[in-house]
């Protein structure tokens, strides 16, 4: 499903990140953002929350207009200028000038995000919002070793067992390698 965003992005009147008035999270994301910066969830946790939510990439061309075409997300410059694709975790955190540029939205697991980057290319949350964080090229390979999915650490767990793998649990898809018991 795409979302024109330009025409979110066009309402609104100031970038996100210049208000004086405290920011209330929009969703679990967003949430737990908050936690993790406020110190009351580790880190980990934000990233599988990260993986397991829905996210926006914003595209100049409607994907749904020509379906088999690829899909060419929003690429921003990081600090040491590394390419960074830029994601949202909700249509109202796109700086109008981006969602003018790239209008259509598409919605997509943070997980896929993670696994369809190139390399060398990192993952910026919300850009110019205080809910948000950027993650470098090395911590996205690092995310893709630490973090599976739910399916295949069931199968290594049975594999390793003997047994036949148990049901994904479809609420927490990707799950750490280190913990394949999940939650």
């Amino acid at each position: 499903m795409t979302e024109n965003i330009g025409d979110n992005a066009a309402d609104q009147q100031t970038s996100p990140s210049t208000s004086d008035t405290p920011v209330s999270p929009a969703n679990p994301l967003e949430e737990a953002l908050a936690k993790g910066q406020d110190g009351t969830m580790e880190q980990s946790d934000v990233i599988l929350t990260f993986l397991n939510s829905t996210v926006i990439l914003l595209s100049v061309e409607d994907p749904e207009a020509n379906p088999d075409a690829n899909l060419d997300p929003v690429a921003l410059s990081g600090p040491n200028d590394e390419p960074m694709v830029a994601v949202f975790s909700d249509p109202s955190r796109v700086p109008a000038e981006l969602g003018e540029q790239a209008p259509y939205g598409i919605g997509v697991q943070g997980a896929t995000v993670v696994q369809s980057v190139g390399e060398g290319v990192g993952i910026m949350l919300n850009p110019g919002f205080e809910l948000g964080f950027m993650i470098e090229p090395s911590g996205v390979q690092m995310i893709r070793t630490d973090f599976r999915p739910a399916s295949e650490v069931q199968a290594l767990q049975a594999e390793q067992q003997g047994t036949a793998a148990a049901q994904t649990n479809e609420n927490h898809p990707v799950r750490p390698t280190s913990d394949p018991a999940g939650f």
